[in-house]
């Protein structure tokens, strides 16, 4: 796929040498676009749980937004979100939970209490999500701090749309929080719309207000 200007940044499909730099921005962004550092203490698990099947098991479906040749953003996708379950459980999540009893992971007190909020919010529920067969596919996309707000996630989002009407697929979802004050109105901008809104208990009791999954959802 050709390069497509945005200014000073360029979007392009994802290659291998892009992923230590996407696990970067991944964790430096993981907040609402800031770092998670007050709340997790090892990049490499929060990594290995957001990023690894994207990158290693579905990277087709990937794109980078570059500028001076530097990776300062990215939008990690997947056709179908019924394989990914199927690839985490089988695959990703018994060799995460391999490695942490091996202690491969730096898991400290703030990081664990983190883990077990967020299985309870699972178990919980709290993540509803769309049916698939209308919107199977999914996407998780972020841009470095310092290169937003200059047309780096809508030619990521738009690429990756296009990349989905090639392969048949005419739905697509996507979850955030409220916490992503710059994501919610980006997501109503592209013709997202609210699937589902939920109190995010993960965080409750750790900020001074209340936080919010939500679920958008577009048909292509």
């Amino acid at each position: 796929m050709p390069m497509t200007q945005t200014g000073k940044i360029s979007i392009r499909k994802y290659r291998p040498r892009d992923r230590h730099r996407v696990r970067e921005i991944c964790f430096a962004t993981a907040l609402g676009g800031d770092p998670l550092d007050d709340y997790f203490n090892d990049p490499e698990l929060f990594n290995d749980m957001l990023t690894l099947y994207y990158s290693d098991y579905e990277p087709e479906s990937a794109f980078v937004a570059v500028s001076a040749g530097r990776t300062v953003g990215y939008l990690l996708g997947c056709a179908d979100t019924a394989r990914y379950v199927r690839t985490m459980r089988v695959s990703i999540a018994p060799a995460i939970l391999k490695k942490m009893a091996r202690a491969e992971y730096n898991i400290d007190r703030k990081t664990a209490r983190y883990l077990r909020r967020h299985v309870l919010t699972m178990l919980r529920g709290e993540y509803l999500p769309p049916p698939l067969e209308i919107y199977p596919a999914h996407l998780h996309i972020d841009i470095a701090d310092g290169f937003r707000r200059m047309g780096a996630g809508g030619k990521l989002m738009n690429a990756f749309h296009e990349h989905l009407k090639k392969l048949g697929v005419r739905g697509v979802h996507l979850g955030t929080s409220s916490l992503h004050r710059m994501g919610v109105p980006f997501y109503d901008k592209l013709g997202y719309s609210v699937f589902s809104r939920t109190r995010a208990t993960t965080w409750s009791g750790l900020m001074s207000r209340d936080v919010y999954n939500i679920i958008y959802v577009k048909r292509l």
